[in-house]
């Protein structure tokens, strides 16, 4: 608590959104060779700059959004910030310098592909910056398991010491994680979970004392209370943020003004409910009954959580409408659901296939399978067609060639679904086969079931998969009913919509 009054009190004073405001935002998917690719570095870049602009009284040109920079424009994108900011201080305003980072980072440095870029250089070229008040928020990363790490080592993310010249008379930096742990991400809220939950802060979840206005101080208490109990359940458990920062004067800094929002939603009832917030398939936001969320114009999916109870429904919000959310119907829980859910997602599949045992007078055949799978909570219904063929020469020199096309259509269930994805169902199937031979032609129609399986891991929204199939065949030829062991395997690849 008592650190909690000194950041309130320390934090450099700044008039609402009464200042000139620049902001340099950048965003890295790939880090240093032979490290997993992120997945939402840059859309995480997105989603600050949009909210900057809307709530943080930036203006569209002093956001300049970098993704997958080098160190040279990183450089360039802060000495252009530093000839606004100048600009601004000859013409007597207040000015705030604002810097984000999320990316791979590694033993003292942000990672920019084959680059590295020191957080002594950026520390030294944020202080330098004229700006009255400067903020630094990193949010630095690397692979993990089951969801994706940031913050390679101890130095990665947070040692940042802060000068104690007074120079520095306005400067604070923000992190993602404590010393010697890793931040991660997530596919199932879309980003890290850092940003995310800062996102939602900006938006208005963390604005404590109910006055429009979140400060640097409520931000950060709410992303690092949500960032910890969003990992405590995850693989690598729980991630701490934490802040350095030295400031001269009394007062805070305000980072979002809420009255500024197109539209806002209040979600009604007891902090103890948990609120999910969608538009299509991106979660907005995640917070607790009380709240006001200042959110752009549009139609939302909300959902409320309370003792076990799931309410959820469309939500439509008009331009300078305040609407409050209490009353929503009642709905099943899903099953594995977890943030954001999984209803109605579609993934679209194609790939090769390989089988045995199941068309006449063939031990091999070779094809493809085209389909989709469309998600109901945890279960998924999959539906794929596909065609087959194999060819060859009988020992008395004549060629024989067969055909079929088949349709099959699954119930599968997600077991796993965070980097990995891993399903098991039943499919059932019907084939029309035919095979061409020296003296005549045979038309078979056939039928089919078998268990299924499939692992994938994914790269962002695509996920190259292995299925496999093993079950029973049974064909009927000339009225000759024959039943043949099915085995299958597909390497197929889903881009989930």
């Amino acid at each position: 608590m008592t650190r909690w009054l000194l950041l309130v009190l320390c934090l450099g004073a700044t008039t609402a959104l009464a200042a000139e405001r620049v902001a340099v935002v950048i965003g890295a998917n790939v880090g240093a060779p032979r490290r997993a690719k992120l997945w939402f570095a840059e859309r995480d870049a997105e989603r600050v700059a949009r909210t900057f602009v809307e709530l943080g009284d930036f203006d569209a040109d002093k956001v300049q959004v970098l993704k997958q920079p080098n160190a040279t424009d990183v450089r360039a994108a802060l000495a252009a910030a530093e000839v606004k900011l100048q600009q601004s201080r000859r013409e007597g305003q207040r000015t705030v310098l604002v810097v984000y980072f999320s990316g791979h980072a590694a033993s003292g440095a942000l990672e920019l592909a084959d680059e590295r870029f020191d957080f002594h250089e950026l520390k030294a070229l944020v202080e330098a910056s004229t700006a009255d008040v400067k903020v630094a928020i990193v949010d630095a990363c690397e692979s993990g398991v089951l969801t994706q790490v940031k913050g390679a080592k101890a130095t990665s993310a947070v040692d940042f010491v802060v000068p104690a010249e007074e120079s520095a008379r306005g400067v604070a930096y923000i992190a993602s994680t404590a010393v010697g742990e890793a931040a991660q991400e997530s596919a199932a809220i879309g980003g890290s979970f850092f940003t995310f939950h800062l996102d939602a802060a900006l938006r208005g979840a963390g604005d404590a004392n109910g006055d429009g206005l979140v400060s640097l101080a409520e931000a950060f208490q709410y992303t690092s209370s949500r960032t910890i109990s969003g990992t405590s359940t995850t693989e690598l458990g729980p991630q701490h943020p934490t802040y350095d920062f030295r400031m001269a004067g009394r007062g805070d800094v305000t980072l979002s003004d809420l009255r500024r929002a197109e539209a806002t939603m209040v979600l009604k009832g007891p902090p103890t409910s948990t609120w999910l917030v969608q538009q299509g398939q991106r979660l907005v936001a995640e917070a607790p009954g009380g709240q006001a969320l200042a959110l752009p114009a549009g139609t939302y999916r909300v959902e409320r959580r309370s003792a076990g109870d799931v309410f959820a429904g469309p939500i439509t919000l008009s331009a300078g409408q305040r609407l409050e959310v209490e009353s929503l119907p009642r709905v099943t829980a899903l099953a594995g659901r977890g943030k954001g859910g999984d209803d109605g997602r579609v993934e679209l599949l194609a790939g090769g296939i390989a089988s045995t045992g199941q068309l006449l007078n063939s031990t091999a055949v070779f094809g493809g399978r085209l389909g989709a799978r469309v998600a109901i909570g945890a279960w998924g219904v999959r539906l794929l067609v596909g065609y087959e063929g194999a060819s060859g020469t009988l020992r008395s020199g004549a060629a024989w060639q067969t055909q079929s096309l088949d349709l099959g259509g699954a119930l599968v269930r997600r077991l796993v679904d965070t980097t990995v994805a891993l399903d098991v169902g039943l499919e059932a199937g019907a084939q029309s086969t035919w095979q061409v031979l020296p003296s005549t032609t045979l038309n078979a129609w056939a039928g089919a079931g078998a268990a299924t399986a499939g692992f994938g891991v994914r790269v962002g929204p695509v996920v190259p998969q292995l299925m496999v199939w093993g079950g029973a065949h049974v064909l009927r030829v000339d009225d000759v009913v024959r039943v043949q062991p099915l085995v299958r395997v597909g390497l197929m690849l889903g881009v989930e919509l």
